[in-house]
């Protein structure tokens, strides 16, 4: 057991806590949140006290009635939006920087660089591809540029080798 606290330090601490949870409401709802699913799978709330009720509530289909988390999304938790913002880019445990590979690039360009509504070789057919300009694959979105799958073939040289391989049977 802990230490017996006389009423006076007891209320020091009450207000100490109340300033804290006042000038950090986003930490406070966190915490708060937390506390509840650790209840929840220690089978504390609600008067519970069997160990494996919370967690069976907590891993099955619902809770209450519905999932722990529906509805829950970036735009309607404020909570999940400063989370988000403080682990993107450079600030994520997983960033990689420039040794990032062919796939997850692609998907960074796709994001960052504007997709235009006709391909920016020929101008006719809607752009599919995104095309390296240098041959370097950097993280740099002026280093790509979105062309038609027929445009990018051509440029990259595989248009002829399947002329070839199909006998000329593309035009």
């Amino acid at each position: 057991m802990g230490k017996i606290k006389s009423e006076e330090t007891k209320l020091k601490m009450s207000q100490i806590r109340k300033e804290w949870y006042k000038n950090n409401p986003i930490k406070a709802k966190a915490k708060a949140e937390k506390m509840q699913i650790t209840k929840i799978l220690n089978g504390t709330h609600a008067g519970k006290n069997n160990s494996n009720y919370g967690t069976k509530k907590f891993m099955g289909k619902s809770y209450r009635g519905q999932s722990w988390n529906k509805g829950l999304t970036k735009n309607n938790n404020p909570t999940l939006l400063e989370i988000s913002k403080n682990e993107m880019g450079e600030n994520n445990p997983y960033w990689k920087g420039d040794n990032v590979g062919y796939y997850p690039l692609h998907q960074w360009i796709k994001k960052y660089k504007p997709k235009p509504q006709f391909c920016v070789i020929c101008g006719i057919n809607p752009p599919y591809d995104l095309a390296n300009i240098s041959g370097k694959y950097k993280r740099d979105v002026n280093d790509f540029k979105w062309v038609c799958r027929r445009c990018h073939m051509e440029e990259d040289g595989r248009i002829i080798n399947l002329k070839h391989q199909k006998g000329g049977l593309i035009k």
